[in-house]
């Protein structure tokens, strides 16, 4: 017997059934990503481009940060503006938005949206990915060695508690800046 996967998983045959699921719903304000294949593993873009290359996990922290720093160093070259140099998360999703690999795994507030990106490119059976957002927060050891809440976004906290990669961590939230693209998707 497999083993169970550690989420409820539901099943819809039709767009009248997706409506009636999201419309009304324990699911309204949660979070939504589309996958156009319903095998894929909810895995950012970084991690699988350090799997596909066979990189140690212990090596993925100092991967990250070299092509962080890469980044920094060259957009100058093509951007009008770019983040504060020590906003770590803002040039994440900088670069998320131009394509790069990086540990963010962008949902949208929209089933409508999510339902797009599953269903656009879908050869197959496609899947929305859904999370209570209020019930996933960021933690921290502080000095006691006591979980605090740590916002990412606060100056210094995601180099600090973060980046690092020493520290296994899921938080919901945006940028201090929104790009045209995260506008865009919701």
């Amino acid at each position: 017997m497999p083993d169970k996967v550690p989420y409820e998983e539901r099943r819809v045959e039709s767009w009248e059934e997706f409506l009636r699921l999201i419309t009304d719903s324990p699911y309204s304000n949660w979070a939504f990503r589309g996958h156009c294949d319903q095998r894929w593993p909810l895995f950012s873009a970084l991690s699988r481009y350090l799997r596909s290359f066979r990189i140690d996990p212990r090596a993925w922290s100092g991967q990250e940060e070299r092509i962080l720093r890469i980044f920094k160093r060259k957009a100058h070259q093509f951007l009008t503006h770019h983040p504060d140099p020590g906003d770590d998360l803002q040039w994440l999703a900088l670069m998320q938005h131009h394509g790069a690999p990086t540990r963010l795994i962008d949902f949208t507030w929209s089933p409508y949206v999510a339902v797009f990106f599953a269903l656009e490119r879908a050869t197959g059976e496609a899947a929305v990915w859904a999370l209570n957002s209020r019930q996933i927060t960021a933690q921290a050891p502080d000095a006691s060695g006591t979980h605090v809440r740590i916002d990412p976004r606060e100056p210094g906290h995601f180099r600090e508690f973060f980046l690092k990669g020493d520290l296994p961590f899921v938080w919901n939230g945006e940028p201090q800046t929104m790009n045209r693209r995260l506008i865009a998707q919701s």
